[in-house]
């Protein structure tokens, strides 16, 4: 959908959306396992995209995700601090607490004995969340807080915090993030 869509804003001379585009296509074809086309992607539309904008978080913060994925943790990082510095004066920041949580893993990835700062970077993203009533991504942070919690031998309490937010939901059930949650309970 990307490519039709890049087409058609190169046709009709619609340089924000291609940007968008290129950004959404890159971040699809790092996740297809096309990596360096997908970062060549990504830096071709983050290069014409608009220095501000209430955006530029967004895409940012996909940025930061195929970094984690691709495992290249000091990129990774450095991406997130522009992500939060894209935020900063922009009301709401509805990145902010998965900016957080990213960096936690990353934090995690690039060194294991990071364990607590990656664990502040998950309770300060639950804590975001829970400010601005975002539950899909209290659930996200929630998970990766679970998962460190695990780790280090507190099972027990990754447990209850991950079946408290995993109980608040009614419907959705079949979504990636519920799936993973619901696996990660039964695991703990």
């Amino acid at each position: 959908m990307a490519e039709v869509g890049i087409s058609l804003s190169s046709e009709y001379g619609l340089p924000s959306i291609l940007a968008h585009l290129m950004i959404q296509r890159g971040w699809a074809l790092v996740h297809l396992g096309t990596v360096e086309e997908g970062f060549d992607e990504i830096g071709r539309g983050m290069a014409i995209h608009p220095t501000r904008g209430s955006s530029r978080h967004f895409f940012r913060r996909l940025l930061v995700e195929v970094y984690l994925l691709a495992k290249r943790a000091d990129d990774g990082l450095r991406a997130v601090s522009e992500g939060l510095r894209d935020l900063e004066g922009y009301r709401p920041q509805w990145d902010h607490a998965e900016l957080y949580r990213l960096k936690g893993e990353l934090l995690l990835l690039q060194n294991v004995s990071g364990a607590t700062d990656a664990e502040n970077c998950f309770r300060g993203a639950i804590e975001i969340a829970q400010r601005q009533q975002a539950k899909s991504w209290e659930l996200r942070a929630t998970m990766s807080l679970a998962r460190l919690l695990d780790q280090t031998g507190h099972r027990s309490e990754a447990r209850t915090m991950l079946a408290e937010i995993y109980n608040w939901f009614a419907e959705g059930f079949d979504t990636p993030d519920l799936i993973d949650a619901k696996a990660l309970l039964e695991q703990l």
